[in-house]
């Protein structure tokens, strides 16, 4: 039976650990599944999000891996490491020049015994919506939940009288509104288990913040790290600083528990050549 494949973030996501023009980035694709769990994890029903660095040569082969934050059991950990310096490949680090350098990269394998497939949607978030007319002006607004169960606060759904303008979506897309049918300024939370990703079927696209944070069963934050600060506070977040006490400020510290990302961003969809 194919495994199935188990929360795996690097490449997309990764930490330059050495100054230089760019950092590594991800080679051939390569995944970790439930095949590869340890058997005496899995008979110990053992779950957990292993973190790592990974350093890598000039030829983008990973030359060593340490574990910078434990998933709480030492034969998920070393089985993490055993497995990305197998089978792991990137593009090297560059200096200014062009040349390839030495580098260092982070990222994460999520095992969990009850995964579910990666195509199941966010368990948190909301969009507001705004429709242009061929001016680009804003003619309707909407907030709505993006996942099924997500209560809007009032602060949510107060939000079209914040940004429901074409200045406010402008600033949030990069680019003028004209030509524009429909923007979305999207919130959304999702578990690494289901692959930490967003839907990409907008062609107009902009990344506004993304962060990672471990939650308990019971809700408690126990751990933060922003992966993408935004440039300026962002609608619904008192500042730029999304660890801090107005955003996802670690209610309960020590790490542990399941692995989240939260992403921000805006999308819209482009008029048609000849009408809308």
């Amino acid at each position: 039976m194919i495994g199935r494949v188990l929360s795996l973030l690097v490449g997309s996501m990764l930490v330059l650990l050495l100054m230089g023009a760019s950092p590594p980035t991800r080679g051939p694709r390569w995944v970790i599944s439930t095949d590869d769990y340890p058997p005496v994890a899995r008979r110990a029903k053992q779950e957990g999000t292993t973190r790592y660095e990974l350093a890598v040569d000039e030829s983008g082969e990973p030359t060593a891996c340490r574990i910078i934050k434990s998933s709480g059991h030492q034969a998920l950990d070393d089985r993490t490491c055993e497995l990305v310096l197998k089978r792991a490949r990137f593009n090297p680090a560059r200096d200014d020049a062009g040349n390839a350098v030495p580098g260092s990269i982070s990222g994460l394998v999520g095992w969990d015994l009850g995964l579910v497939p990666i195509s199941q949607p966010a368990y948190a978030g909301f969009g507001v919506t705004v429709v242009f007319d061929d001016a680009g002006a804003v003619t309707s607004c909407d907030v709505t939940p993006l996942a099924e169960g997500f209560k809007l606060t009032a602060g949510m759904a107060g939000l079209c009288g914040r940004i429901g303008n074409a200045a406010a979506f402008a600033a949030l897309l990069g680019r003028p509104t004209a030509g524009l049918v429909s923007a979305t300024y999207r919130y959304w939370m999702k578990s690494r288990r289901f692959g930490g990703r967003l839907p990409t079927d907008q062609p107009v696209r902009r990344f506004l913040a993304h962060v990672v944070f471990d939650t308990t069963d019971d809700g408690a934050i126990t751990w933060c790290e922003v992966e993408l600060a935004p440039a300026s506070p962002l609608p619904g977040f008192g500042d730029t600083d999304m660890c801090g006490p107005k955003a996802f400020g670690v209610t309960r510290a020590g790490g542990g528990g399941s692995a989240n990302d939260l992403f921000v961003d805006a999308i819209a969809t482009e008029a048609k050549a000849g009408g809308r």
